[in-house]
């Protein structure tokens, strides 16, 4: 059973690294720059998250999993 849910278990616990470097690293650039406003860019990040979740809600059932997946990552790549 372990080795049929490993791959989708890996694909969930890294589509979460992203969001975890973010809240690691902006919280520790506002602080090197004395910057306030770090909860304001974490929570415009979840906003946008939730928006694009949102509206894209349909995107696997159309275009498969593989191909939403390779978009998903590339785009997270440029950011």
């Amino acid at each position: 059973m372990l080795g049929r849910v490993a791959s989708h278990g890996m694909g969930l616990a890294l589509g979460g690294v992203g969001y975890s470097v973010l809240a690691t690293f902006v919280t520790l650039f506002y602080l090197s720059r004395h910057w306030n406003g770090a909860a304001l860019c974490l929570s415009a990040f979840a906003v946008s998250f939730i928006t694009a979740r949102l509206l894209f809600i349909h995107t696997i059932d159309r275009f498969g999993g593989f191909q939403v997946a390779m978009v998903c990552l590339s785009v997270e790549a440029l950011g």
